[in-house]
C-alpha cells in the first residue's frame, strides 16, 4: 500500500472549491492531470476518466464516487480487475480557514498485487501528477467569481 498525500492553500473559501469540484463538465477547462471526466456528482455515479502522467500514457479509468460532503469531502474508488490487484481510494478535503481561505488536502492510497510494478512503471510521475491537480484545482478556485 501506498499513500500519497499533499495538503496545499487556496485563496477562496470552501464553497468556491467545492463549486469547482462537483463541476464536472467543465473539469476540461482547469484540470491538467484529468483533463476528460464523465458522470454525475451523485454517491454511487460511476466516473471515466482520463489520468494525465507526466512523461507517461494517458490512462482511462473508472471509479464510483463514494463520498460527497458538501464544502469537506469528494472522494472516489476506483480498480483494474479487483481491489486485490490494484486499487485506488482518492480523496479531497475541505478545511475553510477562519480567514476565508480553504486549506485542502488531497489523498491517494493505492493498493494491490500490482502496485509495486505500476510505482516502478510511473515513478515520479505519480507525485507530479498529484501536484499538477493541486495547482490546476488552486488556479481555478482562485480566479473564479
Amino acid at each position: 500500500m501506498a499513500e500519497f498525500r499533499t495538503t496545499f492553500p487556496v485563496a477562496a473559501d470552501a464553497a468556491t472549491v467545492w463549486r469547482v469540484l462537483v463541476d464536472l463538465p467543465r473539469w476540461s477547462e482547469w484540470n491538467t492531470a484529468i483533463p476528460t471526466i464523465s458522470g454525475e456528482a451523485a454517491v454511487g455515479s460511476t466516473l471515466s476518466m482520463k489520468l494525465a502522467m507526466p512523461r507517461r500514457p494517458s490512462a482511462t479509468v473508472k471509479a464510483t464516487l463514494t463520498d460527497l460532503e458538501p464544502k469537506v469531502l469528494f472522494r472516489w474508488h476506483g480498480n483494474v480487475a479487483g481491489d486485490w490487484f490494484f486499487a485506488g481510494t482518492r480523496e479531497v478535503a475541505l478545511d475553510e480557514q477562519p480567514d476565508g481561505s480553504t486549506r485542502v488536502t488531497h489523498v491517494e492510497t493505492v493498493t494491490g498485487l500490482f502496485y509495486p510494478v505500476f510505482r516502478l512503471m510511473m515513478g515520479g510521475a505519480i507525485q507530479e501528477h498529484h501536484e499538477n491537480f493541486n495547482a490546476s484545482l488552486r488556479d481555478r478556485a482562485e480566479s473564479v467569481d
